[in-house]
Parts: structure tokens; sequence; C-alpha cells
């Protein structure tokens, strides 16, 4: 999708700036923060618009529904990841786990990518 090449043309950007979230994000806060990173104008995944769907408990996926920007949307977008309940089972704990800030920064960067690349605009 075209948000997954944005997201590939800023990556040293988005890898310099991801101090700005935290030492501690979540999948929302980094998706959140990639549809900053990328904000272009009018239907586009408004990054003040994300929903989640959260069935699981230890573990399981994460929905993530996206409207567009504007007035009243009507366009959404989704996305998801599948969650777990320790570093070894959730990407994002395994990430955040005895990493340096290089490491960590560039494997952030590929979580958030792959979040773009599979998103999909809902039709009908």
């Amino acid at each position: 999708m075209e948000f997954a090449n944005l997201i590939v043309e800023k990556r040293q950007e988005i890898i310099d700036n991801l101090h700005s979230i935290g030492n501690y994000p979540t999948y929302q806060d980094l998706l959140e923060f990639g549809l900053r990173v990328i904000n272009t104008p009018y239907e586009t995944p408004d990054p003040g618009r994300v929903h989640v769907i959260n069935d699981g408990d230890y573990q399981g996926t994460l929905v993530f529904i996206i409207a567009e920007q504007g007035y009243q949307p009507s366009g959404y977008y989704y996305t998801s990841v599948y969650y777990g309940s320790c570093s070894y089972c959730d990407t994002l704990q395994g990430v955040l786990e005895n990493k340096d800030k290089v490491t960590r920064n560039k494997e952030l960067y590929t979580l958030i990518l792959h979040m773009f690349q599979n998103m999909h605009k809902m039709e009908g």
C-alpha cells in the first residue's frame, strides 16, 4: 500500500524521532506516531481517530480501525498485530527488552513498517 512506501521514505526521520513517544510505547503509540509522520492531506488515515478492538486477554490480536481525516469521514482503514504475554511471543515486548537504543529504534521502525504494510482500506 502507498502508506508503507511513505514509511520507507521517512525511515531515518522515524528512527531519529522515536524517542518522542517514550521508553515503553504501545502498538497504538507506534501506529499513531507513524500516521503523524506520513501525515498527508485529506482522505488519509487520521492519527487522532484510531480505534482498537482487543478481544484477547494475555495474548490475541489487536485490530486497529482508523478513520480518514476530514469532517464526518466515510472512509476507514484497518491493520492488526498479534500480541503475547512475554518477550518471546510478543514482538514489541521483545524489542523493548535489553536492547541498545540504536538497535531498539531500528526494530521499532520495522514494527511500524509491518503495521503499514498490513494496512488496508475498508471497502463497501
